[in-house]
């Protein structure tokens, strides 16, 4: 793997990042996915259920994450149900 990794200031990995992100603009909840050993910042943070959706690419017995799917391609199938979910519970 080739990673290269783009920071804001003062955060020192993903997970610092991502807290940040979510101060600075507000959010309550946050789905993050991540297919890289530096993302595991981010799956390991302290969140309550229902707060923070993480979902590793590629299963790893040691990964943090909440959910895992095998492969990339799975990715945009996900994000599709996902939406389409959405859809349907606002048409209720």
């Amino acid at each position: 793997k080739s990673v290269f990794n783009l920071l804001p200031p003062n955060s020192p990995h993903k997970g610092a990042a991502v807290l940040d992100l979510m101060q600075k603009s507000n959010l309550k909840h946050i789905m993050y996915i991540g297919d890289d050993d530096t993302d595991e910042d981010v799956f390991a943070l302290p969140y309550k259920a229902g707060q923070l959706m993480s979902i590793r690419v590629g299963k790893k017995q040691t990964s943090k994450a909440n959910y895992y799917v095998e492969h990339q391609s799975q990715i945009n199938k996900l994000l599709k149900t996902i939406i389409q979910f959405h859809r349907t519970q606002k048409e209720k």
